[in-house]
């Protein structure tokens, strides 16, 4: 039953199955949430909006739509079956072409550390702003460190908090890199993929995420940085043996 893997709410990414470059699949991607379970293979969303205005996606295309669910990331391919309003709201009838299953994104080289870094979790509103907008303007509670990043890729990154986080939910995450040009302070909004409490650790909790909103000179720095740090750690290795 498709309802026991996504629920309403969920946020969901669309892409347009044609695309095969990965920076247009990421620019084009677009973020909105389940309205509604109609059947095993239909369902409710709300139409996607970008800087406030609808997206109407076009029902002869083949979409791959990604599930960001409590129990981890699903995909499927999907068809535009229908496009109405129930009460003002824009709706988009999803009709799914293949079964539903785990989907694992190519990972990037991770580069174990120990970073401090500022996390804040989107509430709904700050979630609802970003999802229509790409802004997130309102996020706060960036003032001092409060977790501590353990390794980061050009595709995401792990750390450890006292706070636990919703699997699927958004976060901003801010951290710096030092680099041979200085030091580099990184904005990042992350999805979180995964966040269980850590066995003798004081309730503290071991979190993934996944970088949804990051510019590719940004996620390029990143990768050189892992890089540059690679071979430091590699050289010193080598002199002290």
């Amino acid at each position: 039953m498709l309802n026991e893997y996504v629920k309403p709410g969920n946020v969901i990414e669309i892409i347009d199955k044609d695309l095969d470059n990965p920076e247009e699949r990421s620019a084009k991607t677009l973020r909105t949430r389940i309205f509604d379970i109609v059947s095993d293979d239909v369902i409710k969303v709300t139409i996607p909006t970008v800087q406030g205005k609808l997206q109407l996606i076009e029902t002869d295309g083949e979409y791959d739509v990604y599930f960001y669910t409590s129990n981890g990331l699903y995909q499927c391919t999907c068809t535009v079956k229908d496009r109405y309003r129930t009460n003002a709201i824009p709706i988009m009838e999803l009709e799914l072409q293949s079964n539903l299953r785990r989907y694992q994104r190519r990972e990037y080289y991770r580069l174990n550390c120990m970073l401090e870094m500022k996390c804040h979790a989107f509430d709904e509103e700050e979630t609802d702003e970003y999802i229509k907008t790409g802004n997130y303007s309102t996020a706060t509670g960036l003032k001092s460190p409060n977790a501590v990043m353990v390794d980061i890729s050009g595709g995401g990154a792990r750390f450890v908090s006292v706070d636990s986080y919703e699997v699927g939910a958004l976060i901003l995450f801010r951290f710096s890199l030092k680099q041979a040009t200085g030091i580099k302070e990184y904005s990042v909004v992350g999805r979180v993929v995964y966040s269980e409490v850590m066995e003798n650790m004081g309730g503290k909790y071991e979190n993934r995420a996944q970088f949804v909103d990051i510019e590719n000179t940004e996620r390029e720095s990143i990768i050189k940085y892992i890089f540059e740090e690679e071979r430091r750690i590699r050289k010193t290795t080598t002199e002290k043996s």
